[in-house]
């Protein structure tokens, strides 16, 4: 059982957003998909139920893609549109990969170690690659938690990008 506090490291809640409009469905789709289609660094799937909108922004010499995944809601007075932000699944992704291999990496350590403490007990190299099978998936979790918050804050400062095509476009 993964801690609470790592869990919201590992994997943070998406950031959503919702936005209303006195349009109908239709209007509001042909708004965004105009808005879209001015915008180079935009890309979007606008359908009747649902949306997609990816923005790719080229940041420190690398792309950078965020996406907002979201559904139309029908109201009396016009149209709600509610989504969330997923940019961060990769790096969900990764945590439990991670954590799944490091699992079986550590459980081989420690046969690796017995097995060559048994064996041969004065042969260092055979110790060391055990030692090696053990500690490396710890260490590279533990790295990932420290840069995790970073890497968080850093993908989330691309959101309002987003967020302000769409407001405009549903003015």
């Amino acid at each position: 059982m993964i801690p609470k506090k790592l869990h919201r490291i590992w994997y943070p809640s998406l950031e959503t957003f919702s936005c209303s409009t006195p349009y109908s469905i239709d209007e509001a789709r042909r708004k965004l998909i105009n808005a879209i289609d001015d915008d180079d660094e935009m890309k979007g799937k606008i359908g009747h139920d649902q949306l997609t909108i990816s923005h790719t922004t080229w940041y420190w010499g690398r792309s950078h893609t965020t996406t907002f995944r979201g559904s139309w809601q029908e109201t009396p007075s016009g149209v709600i549109l509610e989504g969330v932000y997923t940019n961060l699944a990769f790096m969900s992704l990764w945590f439990t990969v991670v954590l799944i291999i490091g699992t079986f990496s550590v459980i081989a350590g420690v046969f690796s170690l017995i097995s060559a403490l048994i064996t041969s007990p004065l042969q260092q190299s055979a110790i060391q690659e055990a030692l090696i099978f053990m500690f490396a998936p710890p260490g590279m979790l533990a790295l990932g938690t420290l840069l995790m918050p970073f890497i968080t804050a850093h993908q989330s400062h691309f959101n309002p990008t987003i967020k302000q095509l769409i407001q405009q476009a549903l003015k």
